[in-house]
């Protein structure tokens, strides 16, 4: 009997079985303990995995929300500069034409 002949083959030793030959109903069990766990393990990795995608995506979008953050400070500032440097060349304008008007007056 092949069934025999595995349960001999798997209780070869009385350490691994305790002595007792397990019945087909208790190495179907156990095998679908397994499965089941291994389903279960299966399962914890995939999740683990698609936490850590998650966390990664997160950290990106503040990195690049930092990015972009930088990003328009720096034009703000390129800008101020602008404008200021805009006004600046205004008044020396000014001021230079002043100069010319009474330097043609005579002043």
């Amino acid at each position: 009997d092949r069934s025999l002949l595995q349960r001999i083959t798997l209780c070869s030793s009385k350490s691994r079985c305790g002595g007792a030959m397990p019945t087909p109903a208790e190495l179907e069990a156990k095998r679908e303990a397994n499965i089941k766990k291994k389903e279960e393990e299966r399962a914890r990795k995939v999740e683990e995995i698609k936490a850590k995608k998650a966390e990664k995506s997160a950290e990106r979008q503040t990195e690049n929300a930092k990015i972009d953050k930088k990003k328009a400070e720096e034009e703000q500032r390129r800008k101020d500069m602008e404008e200021k440097e805009k006004k600046r060349s205004e008044k020396i304008a000014a001021i230079e034409a002043d100069r010319a008007k009474k330097a043609a007056e005579g002043g």
